[in-house]
């Protein structure tokens, strides 16, 4: 009976929760707060919030449908499965999508009736408190979700706490290999979400508005900071010059500034020392004998206000050798 009732308060909690993201100015207040928090804009953030409001709508619907298994055994026996929670789990996320990571992560814990401790990214520590907001609004008790702050010595603390069941990581491969060291000692599970960059590859059949556009998207999205970005573009020859002119006039074209406006696509980078380890990628490929198409400097807004933001114009690089740093963002 426990295990039932259980059930029934976490598909309440979610769909209680989802309920809560719905109202526009709702979805528009937390919206803001990750455009401050994260420097997108807030066009792409109201993205963001809508998919978190769908994943827990998900695992609302989820919660509930979660039965074990009952197999018929020879000799009048049986078997079943019953599905319990694990415990405490652990969510470690990153910064480009700080609040929409936390309901990814947190949604299906709590619909399986597990607590989380959740840590945020120290560069974006603000939106996941109003995702605590929420829950407390849709009747999660007390201690069931729980925001810590702090860097690596947090993370580190997380991972080896014998009272913890389950650790989820979003972030990079480095520090996932970390994390899942630490947790091996603890013999515990761990989810890890790292970079990987596949290549776009476009062939001259292709449509080429929306190879453009693609490879744009994949790109650009969140100042180019997603760690499943296709950051390689492999043209057919026949096609190169037409894709490349195309490519370059509608990069030249991203509206950069502030990014509480609603026409701006490009906010600042995350913080200085990124801001100066991209440009520094950008010298090491001209480096190594690619050409710069466009962008790949220092962009000053207009704005006075924003003259000391971490911004960059878009860049866009071309090279048909084998350019050595090109070909380790993968």
């Amino acid at each position: 009976m426990s295990l039932v009732l259980n059930t029934l308060r976490c598909l309440v909690i979610c769909l209680k929760s989802s309920l809560l993201f719905y109202p526009k100015e709702r979805k528009d207040e937390i919206a803001t707060v990750e455009t401050i928090n994260n420097g997108k804009s807030i066009f792409e953030a109201r993205w963001d919030i809508d998919t978190s409001w769908q994943c827990l709508e998900y695992y609302a619907g989820l919660a509930g449908s979660m039965a074990g298994e009952h197999v018929q055994l020879p000799g009048g026996s049986f078997g079943y499965t019953r599905r319990e929670p694990l415990g405490v789990c652990v969510g470690i996320g990153a910064w480009n999508y700080p609040f929409q990571i936390a309901c990814w992560k947190s949604a299906p814990a709590l619909a399986c009736g597990n607590a989380m401790v959740f840590k945020p990214s120290p560069f974006t520590p603000v939106s996941v408190l109003q995702l605590a907001e929420i829950y407390t609004e849709a009747g999660v008790p007390p201690g069931l979700f729980n925001v810590v702050q702090g860097g690596a010595a947090t993370g580190q603390f997380l991972c080896q706490h014998p009272d913890v069941a389950k650790v989820s990581f979003t972030g990079s491969v480095p520090t996932g290999s970390k994390i899942m060291e630490m947790s091996a000692k603890g013999i515990k599970p761990v989810t890890l979400e790292l970079g990987g960059k596949s290549p776009l590859i476009i062939f001259s059949d292709c449509d080429m508005e929306n190879a453009v556009k693609g490879a744009l998207m994949a790109n650009f999205l969140t100042q180019g900071e997603v760690c499943c970005n296709g950051t390689r573009v492999f043209v057919q020859k026949e096609i190169l010059d037409e894709f490349i002119r195309e490519v370059v006039k509608r990069t030249q074209k991203i509206k950069i500034g502030d990014p509480l406006l609603e026409d701006t696509r490009m906010g600042p980078l995350i913080n200085r020392p990124h801001l100066e380890r991209v440009l520094g990628f950008v010298k090491l490929a001209k480096e190594q004998g690619a050409k710069v198409l466009c962008g790949g400097d220092i962009h000053v807004p207009e704005d006075p206000k924003l003259k000391d933001g971490y911004y960059m114009r878009p860049c866009v690089l071309s090279t048909s050798s084998s350019c050595l740093f090109l070909n380790s963002l993968k």
